[in-house]
């Protein structure tokens, strides 16, 4: 299982691919939507986690974006700002989580992708 984490803070990104390289995961941390694009092109992911917040961008809409091109792609939106997940919500996003996060509840939530996504 191979996820793409979209984060904009460096510190926080690091940690976040180290938790899941942790729980089994291969993990590509970016920092930018322009970087998730790159990446998001040349390799195959199972689960996104996309800030809602980004310098060059808003998460939710690259989100849509994504599941446009991969409709099996499970994504994950984070967000400290509760409107940003209300809206994520609306968009059709169901696995959300506030800033900051329990990893457990990260944990929870990226588990249930994979098991989705092995059934």
């Amino acid at each position: 299982m191979r996820v793409l984490i979209v984060e904009d803070d460096p510190a926080i990104a690091r940690l976040l691919a180290r938790c899941f390289r942790m729980w089994g995961w291969e993990a590509d941390a970016s920092g930018s939507l322009a970087q998730a694009r790159d990446l998001f092109g040349r390799r195959r992911y199972d689960l996104a986690l996309c800030d809602a917040d980004l310098p060059d961008g808003d998460g939710v809409s690259f989100s849509q974006e994504l599941q446009e091109t991969d409709d099996l792609l499970d994504i994950i939106i984070v967000s400290g700002d509760p409107e940003n997940i209300e809206r994520a919500r609306r968009a059709g996003f169901y696995r959300c989580l506030s800033k900051p996060f329990n990893l457990d509840a990260l944990r929870v939530l990226a588990d249930g992708a994979a098991s989705e996504r092995i059934l």
